[in-house]
């Protein structure tokens, strides 16, 4: 399993996502990549800890949804 995401899989998402031309240095690349990283290790955790409150052995997908939410609202700001 891969534990990045590829440069060109980034540049194109951040090419469909925006309107217009973006032109990113490899730099925002990685910062980019480590933001991502930081976020899905934030909802990892943020899991782990619903599945716990939960009492149960296993961290279910309705854990992981939550979790997803609640570090979403707790990003914006």
């Amino acid at each position: 399993m891969a534990t990045t995401v590829p440069r060109n899989k980034l540049k194109a998402i951040l090419k469909n996502k925006t309107k217009t031309q973006v032109k990113t240095k490899p730099a925002a690349d990685a910062l980019l990549e480590l933001a991502v990283q930081l976020f899905l290790r934030s909802v990892a955790v943020e899991a782990r800890i619903n599945a716990f409150e939960d009492r149960s052995a296993t961290t279910r997908a309705c854990h992981v949804k939550a979790a997803a939410k609640n570090v979403l609202k707790k990003s914006r700001g």
